[in-house]
């Protein structure tokens, strides 16, 4: 890597990428998804991490400091740091921040990196799982996260619909046409309870209904 000019000899820096986007297995163990089960498979992998970056890697007399970074999905990003629940008093990852807040000042904003942490922060209910890795090196999937904005935008449009006493035969007929004319696959049905539900779309549909439903239907109505 120093002879393909990947690393600097002069920078020893080494920035580690830990993800599932490269599809390595790391862990395989039975069990839930959750903090306490995470906290005790990794346990090995923890204490590894934590010598890493303590001690780096000499090599040839070149001691080369590691810098790790985190990438995964939004659900998995919070178990692993601990965090509160979204509408928590204290719902932000790095600064104290509350809900009900009212103006933002800047001391609110001073650095925090998780090395230095002994309890959880504010937002956490507990202390993360990686404790070596800066909270500032810590990066969602952007595309999960815009895709459970997606779910939860058409909630709300379906929930208003509700609350007006529009979502009726004639309404949920205008939605399907509006999705047939945008080439989308999509339909309403009920359940034995008489509840009404719709089909669960995936990524490209989703983004379709973003960027052509004409929501304005429903204003004409």
């Amino acid at each position: 890597l120093v002879a393909r000019n990947v690393l600097n000899v002069n920078n020893p820096v080494i920035n580690v990428h830990i993800s599932a986007d490269s599809h390595y297995t790391i862990i395989l163990y039975l069990g839930g998804e959750n903090y306490e089960m995470l906290q005790k498979v990794m346990e090995s992998m923890i204490s590894e991490l934590h010598n890493l970056i303590t001690n780096g890697l000499d090599s040839n007399g070149i001691k080369w400091k590691i810098k790790l970074y985190f990438s995964s999905d939004w659900k998995f990003m919070a178990i692993m740091l601990g965090f509160n629940a979204p509408n928590a008093t204290y719902f932000y990852k790095m600064y104290k921040i509350e809900k009900n807040m009212n103006q933002l000042k800047s001391e609110f904003f001073n650095n925090r990196t998780s090395q230095t942490l002994n309890l959880p922060l504010p937002g956490h209910l507990k202390v993360s799982l990686l404790p070596m890795i800066s909270l500032n090196h810590y990066v969602p999937d952007e595309l999960h996260i815009m895709l459970r904005i997606w779910n939860r935008l058409w909630e709300l449009v379906i929930q208003e619909l509700k609350s007006e006493n529009r979502f009726d035969n004639h309404v949920r007929a205008i939605i399907n046409i509006e999705m047939q004319r945008i080439s989308v696959g999509f339909h309403f049905w009920q359940d034995y309870a008489q509840s009404w539900h719709y089909t669960s779309l995936m990524g490209d549909d989703k983004e379709k209904v973003l960027c052509d439903f004409n929501f304005v239907i429903f204003d004409e109505e």
